[in-house]
């Protein structure tokens, strides 16, 4: 049974974590016996969520305000890339879904790209703002195409 209880007592907290700890090794035991790398990545996505939330719990907040920082996000990016590698990033219509997830797409926003090209996100279109898309990067949509 689940629930959206958000005011867990201190020892709740660490009951979920021990839970959630237990599952997460329970899950990567039987994705190691399935043999696909991906799958397993789920498990370094639960220990990173479990991670967080124990870092909340040490601060004593709950797990809906979780201490995110840039390597957390960058970690999680990384798993998520391994696991669905370049469909979602390599399509511009599923990097829109993706992003609407997380954004308010409604709003410009603004994405800096490895090659150094930086992009804007006008609520149905994205714009280059500074220098043309490269070989590298096919799949980023050049501005107008949408």
């Amino acid at each position: 049974m689940t629930t959206k209880k958000i005011d867990w007592s201190t020892e709740e907290r660490a009951a979920l974590i021990k839970a959630m700890t237990h599952a997460k090794d329970v899950f990567y035991g039987l994705a190691v016996k399935a043999g696909h790398h991906q799958f397993l990545e789920f498990a370094g996505l639960m220990h990173e969520y479990i991670k967080l939330c124990t870092e909340a719990h040490e601060a004593g907040q709950d797990f809906y305000s979780l201490p995110m920082q840039e390597h957390h996000a960058e970690y999680i990016a990384e798993k998520l890339e391994c696991i669905y590698g370049s469909a979602i990033k390599h399509s511009i219509d599923l990097t829109r879904a993706f992003l609407a997830r997380f954004f308010d797409t409604s709003q410009p926003v603004c994405f800096k790209l490895p090659n150094g090209a930086t992009y804007r996100w006008n609520t149905d279109h994205w714009t280059l703002i500074d220098r043309e898309p490269s070989e590298q990067f096919p799949a980023i949509v050049r501005p107008g195409s949408l």
